[in-house]
């Protein structure tokens, strides 16, 4: 009987374990250009999109309602988060090709952000 309970107790706390990675794992959320904007469009109201280019590439043309916060600012987080003060908040990332705003979307969920969600393409496949 009590090795019956060590069993069941062992298999809930690795149960539990697995559990809690996988939502670790879904803080940030890769999407290409069709689910990204679709996703958006669905959101949009509740939440913030964020281009993630220096401002001259920016100043080239965005996505509508995008806001602009350059990656590499030195205080990339810091305005981020006077920007989104609630950390569950849909954040959308995009950038020229993906990679900034995947860099930027560690940064974020590093910072405590939970509800992330990176154009794992850039901004002339999103805008299309």
């Amino acid at each position: 009987m009590f090795k019956n309970i060590l069993k069941i107790t062992g298999f809930l706390f690795l149960s539990l374990g697995v559990l809690s990675s996988t939502f670790a794992q879904d803080e940030i959320k890769n999407k290409n250009a069709v689910e990204f904007v679709s996703d958006y469009n669905k959101h949009a109201a509740e939440s913030i999109l964020i281009d993630v280019r220096t401002p001259q590439e920016y100043a080239e043309g965005s996505l509508e309602n995008a806001r602009n916060i350059n990656f590499f600012d030195d205080d990339f987080v810091q305005q981020i988060q006077y920007a989104v003060t609630d950390k569950a908040q849909r954040i959308y990332l995009y950038c020229k090709s993906g990679n900034r705003s995947g860099k930027a979307a560690k940064k974020l969920k590093e910072a405590g952000y939970t509800n992330i969600i990176n154009a794992t393409v850039g901004y002339d496949k999103l805008k299309k």
